[in-house]
C-alpha cells in the first residue's frame, strides 16, 4: 500500500508540475497541433489502403498514436486522447454526417482507451526505456500491439453507428480485419518511430554497426528494385515479400534490432508504395495476413539476434577477463617460483656455512682426540658426525644444486646426488641429453634440474625397476623431458603416492606458470613422466 502511495505521489507531483507552467502550457499546446496534424494526414493517407471499401484499412494512425503513448512521460497522454477526439469529430463534420452527442463520445473514447492506457501503463512501469533489442520485450509490445488492435476492432464493429449496418454473418470477419488493419498500421508507423527513438537514445552505442549496415543494405536495393518492377503487379507481391525475408535476415543476423527496423520500414514502405491506388481490392484482403506474420517474424528475429549478440559480447569480455586473470596468475606462480629458489639457496647456503662449518669442525676435533689414544665411543660419535655431514651436504644439494651452477645441467643429470640415489636403489641409470641443452637459460636449466629431480625421486621412492632412462632434447622450439622405467608398482605403493604428491602439484604449477605441460602416469606398465616446455621464457622464473 506503502509503495502505491509513493507512486501516485510521484506521478502527481510529475502531472500538476508548476516550477515552469508557462513552458508546459506549449508543449501541451505543440503536441495538440503535431499531433493533430500528424493524424490527420496519417487519416486521410490510410483511405489509400482499404481492404473493405469504405470500411477498414490499414490504419497508420493507430501506430502514431501506440508510439506516442510509449514514448511521452504519461501527463501528455490526456492531450493526446483529447486532441484524438477533437480530430475525429472534425472528421464526422467533414464527411457531412452527424456527429454523435458529445458525452456519448466521450464515454465511448474512455471506455475504449482507458483499458489501453492501463496496459501502457503497466508495460511502462516495468520497461522504462525502449528495449527493442530484447526477446521478451519485443514479446510483450507485439501482445500490447494485439490488445489495442482488439479493443479498437470491438469498439468499431459492434459499439460504433456507422458500422451497425455490417451484415450479422460478416462482422466476425470485420473483425478480424479490423484487428489485422490496425496490427499492419502499427508496424508500418509505429514499429519504426519506436525504433528511431531508441535509437536516438542509444546513438553513442550504434555508430559502430554503420559500415555492417552498409554491406548488408545491397540486398535491401535489390529488393526495391523488384518492388519497382512489379509496382503495377500486385498479384506478384508475395514473390516479392517472400524473398525480403532473406536481405531482412541478413540485416537482423549483422546489426540485430536496428537491421530489424530498417528491414520493416523499408519492406513496408515499397509494399505500401506498390499497392498505393489498389485500395479495396481482393489483393489487400489476402495479403494483410501475410504482411502481418512477415512484420512479427522480422522483429522478433531482430530482438533474438540482438540478445545473441549481447550474450557473445558478455562471454568475449569474461573470456578476455579470464584470459587477464589467468595471466596474473602465470605472473604471481613465477615470482613465487623465484622467491622459492631464492629461500632454497638462502637456507642452502646458511646449511654450508654454519651447520657445515660446526660439522667440519667436530670431525678435526673427534679426529686430534683419535690421535691421542682412540676408543670404541669415539669411533661411534665420528661415525655419527660423519652421517650428519654426508645429511647437510645432500640437504644443500636438494635445496640447491650447486653442481647445476658449477658444471651445468648436463653434468648434473649425469653425475651427483641423482645418480648416486637410483646406484643406491639398485637401478640402472640411462641418460639420454642433448648437449644444446646448455645453451639455455639458468632460469630454465633450473625447472628443467628440478622436474628431473622430482621424477628420478619418484622413481626412486614407488618403483621396484631393474633401469630407469632419462631423455632431454631440443625440438621445434620446445624441451622434451621424458622418464620412464620398467617399474614393477611396489607393494603399498600406487598412483595416488607417485603421481599426486604434493611435490609433484607445486612443480605442475611451475611448469604451467612457464608456459609448458606435464603429464605423469603409473601402473604395473611402468612410471612415465613427460614434460614440455618453451625453449625461450621468462629469466625471472
Amino acid at each position: 500500500m506503502a509503495i502505491l502511495k509513493q507512486t501516485w505521489e510521484q506521478h502527481k507531483k510529475e502531472f500538476f508540475r508548476t516550477d515552469n507552467g508557462a513552458e508546459l502550457m506549449l508543449q501541451h499546446a505543440a503536441l495538440v497541433l503535431l499531433y493533430g496534424a500528424a493524424f490527420l494526414c496519417f487519416y486521410f493517407f490510410s483511405r489509400n489502403f482499404f481492404t473493405h471499401q469504405g470500411w477498414s484499412a490499414w490504419y497508420m494512425p493507430a501506430g502514431l498514436r501506440l508510439a506516442l503513448i510509449i514514448i511521452l512521460p504519461w501527463r501528455y497522454w490526456p492531450t493526446l486522447i483529447a486532441t484524438e477526439l477533437f480530430c475525429q469529430r472534425s472528421i464526422t463534420i467533414g464527411y457531412g454526417n452527424v456527429l454523435p452527442e458529445i458525452w456519448g463520445a466521450v464515454l465511448r473514447t474512455v471506455t475504449k482507451q482507458g483499458p489501453l492506457l492501463l496496459a501502457v501503463y503497466w508495460f511502462k512501469y516495468y520497461w522504462p526505456s525502449i528495449q527493442l533489442h530484447k526477446t521478451k520485450y519485443v514479446l510483450l509490445l507485439l501482445t500490447l500491439m494485439l490488445w489495442e488492435s482488439i479493443l479498437s476492432a470491438t469498439s468499431l464493429v459492434w459499439f460504433t453507428s456507422f458500422y451497425q449496418n455490417i451484415p450479422t454473418e460478416q462482422k466476425l470477419s470485420m473483425w478480424w480485419s479490423f484487428i489485422c488493419g490496425n496490427q499492419i498500421g502499427i508496424f508500418l508507423l509505429g514499429v519504426p518511430l519506436l525504433g528511431l527513438w531508441q535509437f536516438w537514445l542509444q546513438r553513442h552505442q550504434y555508430w559502430q554497426i554503420s559500415t555492417k549496415i552498409w554491406k548488408a543494405a545491397s540486398p535491401l536495393l535489390l529488393i526495391l528494385i523488384a518492388f519497382f518492377l512489379f509496382r503495377n503487379e500486385p498479384d506478384a507481391l508475395y514473390l516479392v515479400l517472400s524473398l525480403s525475408l532473406f536481405p531482412a535476415a541478413m540485416l537482423c543476423y549483422l546489426t540485430g534490432w536496428v537491421g530489424a527496423v530498417i528491414a520493416l520500414a523499408t519492406i513496408n514502405f515499397a509494399t505500401a508504395l506498390t499497392l498505393y491506388g489498389h485500395s479495396g481490392t481482393l489483393t489487400m484482403q489476402q495479403l494483410q495476413a501475410f504482411v502481418l506474420l512477415l512484420n512479427i517474424a522480422i522483429l522478433l528475429f531482430g530482438a533474438v539476434m540482438s540478445t545473441q549478440q549481447r550474450l557473445t559480447q558478455d562471454l568475449r569480455q569474461q573470456a578476455e577477463l579470464q584470459t587477464e586473470l589467468a595471466k596474473r596468475n602465470q605472473q604471481l606462480s613465477e615470482k613465487f617460483s623465484t622467491a622459492l629458489e631464492c629461500e632454497r639457496k638462502v637456507v642452502s647456503n646458511e646449511l654450508h656455512d654454519e651447520l657445515g662449518q660446526v660439522a667440519t669442525g667436530l670431525k678435526l676435533q673427534i679426529k686430534a682426540l683419535q690421535r691421542q689414544g682412540s676408543n670404541e665411543r669415539l669411533d661411534k660419535l665420528s661415525t655419527t658426525v660423519d652421517t650428519l655431514y654426508e645429511s647437510i651436504y645432500r640437504l644443500m644439494h636438494q635445496l640447491t644444486p650447486r653442481l647445476l651452477e658449477e658444471k651445468g645441467l648436463v653434468a648434473s643429470l649425469t653425475q651427483g646426488p641423482l645418480p648416486e640415489m637410483l646406484q643406491h636403489a639398485q637401478i640402472h641409470y640411462v641418460p639420454q641429453i642433448d648437449n644444446e641443452i646448455e645453451s639455455l637459460p639458468q632460469s630454465q636449466q633450473v625447472l628443467l634440474y628440478r622436474a628431473a629431480q622430482e621424477a628420478l625421486t619418484n622413481v626412486a621412492k614407488h618403483a621396484n625397476a631393474s633401469w630407469c632412462r632419462l631423455s632431454l632434447r631440443l625440438q621445434d622450439g620446445l624441451c622434451y623431458l621424458v622418464v620412464e622405467n620398467d617399474v614393477a608398482v611396489v607393494e603399498g605403493s600406487g598412483d595416488a603416492a607417485a603421481t599426486a604428491g604434493y611435490g609433484l602439484k607445486n612443480l605442475q604449477e611451475r611448469v604451467w606458470a612457464a608456459g609448458g605441460t606435464l603429464a605423469t602416469s603409473l601402473d604395473h606398465s611402468g612410471f612415465s613422466f613427460k614434460l614440455e616446455l618453451p625453449k625461450v621464457m621468462s629469466a625471472s622464473l
